[in-house]
């Protein structure tokens, strides 16, 4: 009886360890949190991109404004009235942002020039993913940490890096040779270092914050992907 019992718990251990039936639901209730984490953190790295470059054409059409002014010479208050017109036409907002005016520049090409504007916007944008990229990360073991920290810098590069393939083909289409059409498209959307850095600061600064740069390695990972220059930490 004993050994009938055995035998056949035995064979319901054996079959179960052959049925993966239920495996997939396993691994997929494991993989959620990590996919739904990496799907966010593209997305909020996505909406730094965006906001920047609305930020930047802000800056450039009130600097502009600024300078018909300052040719015109008018006034430093006047120049700075018509700079914020045309920052806040051009989508910023003085709510959570700060306009800084310098006639003048401080920087840049045109510094020191008479005759040139220099406007520097700030805008604080809303974290959509902050809150559950900690939750999510203090919720990881030691290993699985190590390998987030490890792939992230190349999702956040991803993210960042234009698909000029389209553009080529619609330069090729217009008449240009392909090695013309490749040399255009990549002047005019030549990513840099320097660039990635900027526009990711908020979510390096968001791993900073989760404790992402103490694991053994990712600063170096971080850095070898441009995100980082090594002199932070």
């Amino acid at each position: 009886m004993v050994r009938s019992t055995l035998s056949k718990l035995n064979r319901a251990v054996a079959r179960a360890r052959r049925d993966r039936r239920g495996n997939v639901t396993i691994i997929f209730a494991f993989a959620v949190p990590l996919v739904i984490g990496a799907g966010g953190l593209a997305v909020e790295t996505g909406f730094d991109y965006v906001s920047q470059s609305r930020l930047q054409s802000a800056a450039d059409a009130a600097a502009y404004a600024g300078g018909i002014e300052r040719v015109a010479a008018s006034p430093s208050d006047v120049i700075r009235t018509a700079a914020t017109t045309q920052a806040i036409a051009n989508g910023w907002t003085a709510s959570g942002g700060t306009l800084t005016v310098n006639t003048p520049p401080t920087s840049g090409p045109n510094a020191g020039a008479a005759n040139a504007v220099e406007v520097q916007l700030t805008q604080t944008a809303p974290r959509f993913f902050t809150a559950f990229f900690h939750e999510l990360w203090h919720g990881l073991d030691t290993a699985t940490r190590s390998a987030v920290a490890f792939a992230l810098p190349e999702l956040m590069k991803s993210c960042l890096v234009w698909d000029v393939a389209p553009v080529r083909s619609s330069l090729r289409l217009a008449g240009l040779d392909a090695a013309s059409a490749a040399a255009v498209a990549d002047d005019c959307y030549r990513g840099d270092d320097e660039r990635f850095r900027t526009i990711c600061r908020a979510s390096l600064r968001m791993c900073a914050s989760a404790g992402v740069f103490e694991v053994p390695g990712a600063v170096d990972a971080f850095v070898a992907h441009g995100l980082l220059t090594g002199e932070e930490f």
